[in-house]
């Protein structure tokens, strides 16, 4: 588990932007991340610039479980330019330490993404799905939501989606192309499910 001590700083400063969701780029060495953050969701979304790599940081408050697996520790290794050792292995959690520390400083610059910034960084962050963009809530009067839709949820749209659709027994449909409502729908969620229901 790895805590962030800037993620209040941080989005506190998001706030006093008037942003609900955020767009920045970090660099780790010799590599560039584009990274898309979302206050309701709290997921980074995380791309490497020039390539089709990336993945997902599921955040629970300041905290994530995140396993960096073996595709996802060499490129962070090889941003680092780190030679394998067997006896002085690349620690994963430096990149984490490195982007709290960069959300934590006052020269971070951030704008509000556009759905074209949204596709293509979710496209390099989850390259093992097809459909991975919000497209409908189901809400279920008889039987309940799964436990593969509420995994899927938690894949694409973080912690805090899953967890309301868990309450409130609502499954999710996924389209391949985002539309419009797909970013508005994770800057507010529970605002876009209210409208829906009153639909």
């Amino acid at each position: 588990m790895f805590s962030f001590n800037n993620w209040k700083k941080f989005r506190d400063k998001i706030k006093l932007s008037n942003n609900k969701i955020v767009k920045f780029d970090l660099q780790y060495h010799q590599c560039n991340f584009r990274i898309i953050y979302s206050l309701a969701q709290n997921v980074f979304i995380i791309a490497l610039q020039g390539t089709q790599k990336g993945f997902i940081l599921n955040l629970e408050y300041y905290q994530t479980h995140h396993n960096i697996k073996n595709e996802l520790y060499k490129t962070l290794a090889n941003c680092k330019d780190t030679v394998y050792d067997p006896n002085k292995r690349y620690n994963p959690f430096d990149f984490l330490i490195e982007l709290d520390k960069f959300i934590g400083s006052e020269n971070i610059n951030f704008s509000k993404p556009n759905s074209t910034d949204y596709q293509t960084i979710n496209t390099c962050a989850i390259p093992d799905e097809e459909k991975i963009f919000f497209q409908r809530w189901i809400p279920h009067n008889t039987g309940h939501v799964t436990n593969k839709n509420l995994s899927k949820i938690e894949k694409l749209l973080g912690y805090n989606i899953k967890k309301f659709c868990e309450e409130n027994n609502i499954s999710i449909g996924f389209r391949s192309t985002p539309t419009e409502r797909s970013l508005e729908m994770i800057q507010d969620f529970k605002s876009d499910y209210k409208q829906f229901n009153n639909n």
